[in-house]
Order: structure tokens, then C-alpha cells, then sequence
């Protein structure tokens, strides 16, 4: 929800993409969503990533569990 206000407010007023592209040394405030998107998107990767790992994991022991309890 945060995110889709802030869209709004920048939206209405595109001024302040431009003021954050100055303070941050970018062209333009269209440059500073880029950024912020596609770091966003390495995060989320990331996270999702890390997450298939761990029930990769999991998977691994339950499987191991069952192979042995079948073999008993």
C-alpha cells in the first residue's frame, strides 16, 4: 500500500523525483526510480532464491526420513 501512495505522490507531483535525482547526483528523477527498481528486483531475487534453498533443504531431510523409515 506504501508503495502504490508513494506512486501516487509522485505521480502528482513530479518534482520531487527530480529533487531526490539532484541530492543523489541523477540526471533526472525518472533515473532514481530505475535504480531503486532494479534493486528492488536483485533483492527480490535474492530472497527468493535464499528461500528455494532452504526447502531444498527441508525436501532433503524429509526424503531422508522417509527412505529411512521405509528401509526399517
Amino acid at each position: 500500500i506504501i508503495f502504490w501512495l508513494a506512486g501516487l505522490v509522485l505521480i502528482w507531483s513530479p518534482n520531487i523525483l527530480d529533487s531526490i535525482g539532484d541530492e543523489l547526483g541523477v540526471g533526472r528523477g525518472i533515473d532514481v526510480v530505475l535504480y531503486i527498481s532494479i534493486i528492488m528486483l536483485f533483492y527480490i531475487i535474492i530472497n527468493q532464491n535464499n528461500k528455494i534453498r532452504k526447502l531444498e533443504k527441508d525436501l532433503t531431510k524429509v526424503v531422508r526420513a522417509v527412505a529411512k523409515h521405509e528401509s526399517e
